[in-house]
């Protein structure tokens, strides 16, 4: 077999719902062969700590589509319309994504409508992983995923600007 082969013993644990879900800290652990000290498994998920902060304020700022240091509920909006016409193609509902998106932001972020500062994203942003998940290394994939439709979105964006415009005038 070459590599890259998988066999279907090999991928039971993928198709099994029931199969044995392996933590990364087991992993660090003696029994699992690791030598990493306890010290160390620590400094593991504090790097993913900051990790997390650092990504998050990508991810603020890629949301920040006119780059005033602050996000407004269009720029919420539009980027998520994008977002969701990559995932649904031309079937997307962008005013039911519009409506879902100005609602999320008034509950969440500001009741009234305003921009918004980092700091109160981060908040939010902290509050969806941990509903999520609470483990910081799955918590930076989350939101290394939300940066990668964030980056996709704004380059659909800024590549059709007119369209986003139009699409978005209630």
């Amino acid at each position: 077999m070459g590599l890259g082969m998988a066999t279907a013993s090999s991928m039971s644990c993928c198709m099994d719902p029931q199969a044995q879900r392996c933590n990364i800290e087991d992993t660090m652990t003696p029994s699992h062969g690791s030598s990493l000290h306890p010290d160390a498994r620590s400094g593991v998920r504090e790097l993913c700590r900051e990790s997390v902060e650092e990504l998050i304020k990508q991810l603020f700022n890629l949301h920040d589509l006119n780059s005033d240091g602050v996000i407004q509920e269009w720029e919420l909006v539009s980027l998520n319309q994008a977002i969701a016409f990559l995932h649904h193609g031309c079937s997307v509902d962008f005013d039911a994504v519009g409506l879902r998106f100005t609602e999320l932001f008034r509950n969440k972020l500001d009741p009234e409508g305003q921009p918004v500062s980092f700091k109160k994203f981060r908040t939010y942003i902290k509050q969806v992983l941990t509903a999520i998940d609470t483990n910081p290394m799955g918590q930076e994939m989350i939101v290394e995923q939300f940066i990668a439709e964030a980056v996709s979105a704004r380059m659909l964006c800024e590549e059709d600007s007119h369209m986003w415009a139009a699409s978005t005038t209630v």
